[in-house]
């Protein structure tokens, strides 16, 4: 029974690492999105600050970047959320 026990640990442990992890990743994600915006608007409005915020998916996070990098306005931003 110890050894169940154990291995059950162990296997919560390694998925709260790994959600952990993903979590890092998406909120190093939102982070460079927002460094981006700000560097090419020299601002980030609240609005879309709450946006990214609510952003939990990676590739999305990605795309949104790729479109910040192409866009010329901050209403252009905000048209991809």
């Amino acid at each position: 029974m110890e050894k169940g026990m154990e291995k059950g640990m162990e296997k919560g442990m390694e998925k709260g690492m790994e959600k952990g992890k993903i979590e890092g990743m998406i909120f190093e994600a939102q982070d460079l999105l927002l460094d981006a915006i700000e560097a090419k608007f020299d601002k980030v409005p609240r609005d879309i600050k709450i946006l990214v915020k609510k952003t939990k998916d990676r590739e999305k996070l990605r795309e949104y970047h790729r479109a910040v990098i192409k866009s010329k306005s901050l209403d252009e931003i905000r048209d991809i959320f």
